[in-house]
């Protein structure tokens, strides 16, 4: 599956960061989420997820932290701007995350 692909290149790009003397954060990949518990966040939202992304959390994992931090290195110019990365995702803290959003930039907004 794609998901196989994903944790590989995760794991890839933290064991190159840990090489070069940067911080990689242990990856952490959830359960996979039942149809119950996405219809549940989906119901408390009042709207459903993305398909795509509804996959990725039943047959991938329902949640992901990946995070790195390159140490202070000379870099080429083109990638100065670039010391760190992240990617995460939560089902349990989805409903608190879209509630803080709107809070700040509404739905009629867009």
């Amino acid at each position: 599956m794609i998901w196989d692909n994903w944790k590989f290149r995760w794991q890839k790009t933290l064991s190159a960061c840990s090489k070069i003397g940067g911080e990689a954060r242990e990856l952490k990949i959830g359960k996979t989420a039942t149809e119950v518990e996405v219809l549940t966040v989906e119901n408390k939202l009042g709207f459903p997820l993305p398909k795509d992304f509804r996959q990725v959390l039943t047959d991938f994992s329902s949640s992901i932290d990946f995070s790195w931090f390159l140490p202070e290195i000379e870099l080429p110019t083109e990638f100065r701007e670039i010391f760190s990365g992240e990617c995460s995702w939560n089902l349990n803290d989805l409903i608190e995350f879209i509630t803080e959003r709107h809070s700040f930039c509404p739905l009629e907004n867009y």
